[in-house]
């Protein structure tokens, strides 16, 4: 894991619930062309994690061409959406969000170390965990 020591604030992404609402920012801590920490930032600004992180700083601008490439190759004919930044029940789970079909029968999450996919569900009536 990186060292967040002289690590820079990056540009505050906003991740939504699965539904779309809008559910806390991502803050990256660059280091360079690396991503050693990140800041989940609550909508009342209040800094809910810390986290060390070892990633790439490309992967905050979205799923790469070849991961959305094996989505699409397995998804073939479906529709897909536009990547979210988003979160998997809990915030603590956020990652890159990825609907198959319309509506939505899969939701595909994509982390820096991979993705996985999992029945689509409604989360829109209930809270999330912290």
């Amino acid at each position: 894991m990186g060292d967040l020591k002289g690590a820079s604030v990056g540009e505050p992404l906003l991740a939504c619930s699965p539904a779309g609402a809008p559910a806390f920012w991502i803050v990256p801590l660059k280091a360079g062309k690396r991503v050693p920490g990140f800041a989940r930032v609550e909508l009342n600004r209040r800094v809910a994690q810390i986290g060390r992180l070892d990633g790439a700083a490309a992967f905050f601008e979205g799923p790469s061409a070849t991961t959305l490439a094996e989505i699409r190759t397995k998804h073939a004919t479906a529709a897909l959406s536009k990547p979210q930044l988003s979160y998997d029940g809990s915030p603590a789970k956020w990652a890159w969000l990825v609907k198959v079909g319309e509506p939505a029968t899969r939701f595909v999450f994509v982390t820096p170390g991979g993705w996985y996919e999992q029945p689509a569900r409604d989360d829109s009536t209930g809270g999330r965990e912290g």
